[in-house]
């Protein structure tokens, strides 16, 4: 049961009541107006019937000045709302912190993982393999440019390449080859 409705039954006269069944739903278009978000509005309109009992000996019993509070505090929430949204996001953009979703972090970590992996067995490779590998699939080289870099034919390029992919391929579960594959096209 919404808050309002426990302080009426406690404190609320009939009049109140009938305030409450009498401007409810022009509180809450005029927040829906203002959102765009019915559960949102609703909320708001029970927070500024809320903060009207709360404050009643406050405010003046005239209609017009009851209406004009009720208006008043959902604009007010609303405004005090996006202060906070903006206090808030100026402090992450000056932290430098983005937000990524949990499917990006999984992806991240499934990456790094291949990645360790990947290095712990090309580090296991006979050196000029090893070389070859990283030049070709790490530094993204072509066959001529290792070739020339480290002194060696094409074709010796080549076998190192197949033989250093042929090692990951028999090393590597199925899942992380083809993860593989597709990391380095």
């Amino acid at each position: 049961m919404p808050i309002i409705f426990l302080i009426m039954k406690s404190t609320a006269l009939n009049s109140d009541k009938n305030l409450y069944i009498n401007y409810f739903k022009f509180v809450s278009y005029y927040a829906f107006k203002l959102t765009g978000d019915h559960e949102y509005s609703e909320d708001l309109a029970h927070d500024a019937f809320t903060s009207y009992y709360l404050n009643k000996s406050k405010v003046s019993e005239n209609p017009n000045a009851i209406k004009s509070f009720l208006y008043t505090s959902v604009r007010n929430k609303l405004y005090n709302e996006h202060k906070r949204l903006m206090v808030n996001r100026r402090y992450w953009d000056k932290t430098g912190f983005n937000e990524i979703d949990s499917l990006d972090l999984d992806r991240l970590i499934i990456q790094n993982e291949l990645l360790e992996e990947i290095d712990k067995l090309v580090n296991s490779l006979p050196r000029m393999c090893q070389q070859v590998i990283k030049l070709s699939f790490f530094d993204g080289l072509s066959n001529n440019e290792i070739k020339e870099k480290l002194n060696i034919s094409i074709n010796t390029v080549k076998t190192h390449k197949k033989r250093g992919l042929n090692y990951l391929q028999q090393h590597l579960n199925t899942e992380h080859y083809l993860l593989l594959l597709i990391y380095l096209t």
